[in-house]
C-alpha cells in the first residue's frame, strides 16, 4: 500500500509532536516550544493535541497569558471542527485555572 504525500507530511508532524512532548517531560520546556510553535502554521490533523501541549507548557513556564491565548486560540479555531463538546472537558478547565493563576500572578 503506497502512501500519499500528505500521509508522509502528517506523519512527519506527529514525530515532530512526539519529540516536543519528550522534550517537554524531561524539563525542557523551552525547546519543546520552539519545537511546537511552527507546527501552529502546519496544517497539523492534530490541532487539539498540540494546543493542549502548548498550554501545559505555557502553564510549566507560568507564562499563564501565553497559555489563556493557546487554549483560546484551539477553542475559536480548531473545536469546531471536532464538532459537539469534543474536547471543551479538556480546555475548559485549564482555561479556568490558567486565567485564576494569572489574576494571583498580577498581585
Amino acid at each position: 500500500m503506497k502512501t500519499t504525500q500528505e500521509e508522509k507530511r502528517q506523519n512527519g508532524l506527529i514525530s515532530i509532536m512526539n519529540h516536543s512532548e519528550d522534550l517537554s517531560k524531561h524539563g525542557k520546556i523551552n525547546e519543546s516550544q520552539k519545537v511546537l510553535l511552527p507546527l501552529t502554521t502546519e496544517s497539523f490533523e492534530q490541532p487539539a493535541r498540540l494546543y493542549k501541549r502548548l498550554a501545559i507548557n505555557a502553564r510549566k513556564q507560568k507564562d499563564y497569558m501565553a497559555e489563556i491565548e493557546f487554549i483560546n486560540k484551539f477553542i475559536t479555531d480548531f473545536q469546531p471542527l471536532y464538532g459537539g463538546t469534543m474536547w471543551l472537558d479538556v480546555f475548559e478547565p485549564r482555561l479556568a485555572k490558567a486565567k485564576e493563576l494569572y489574576k494571583k500572578s498580577l498581585k
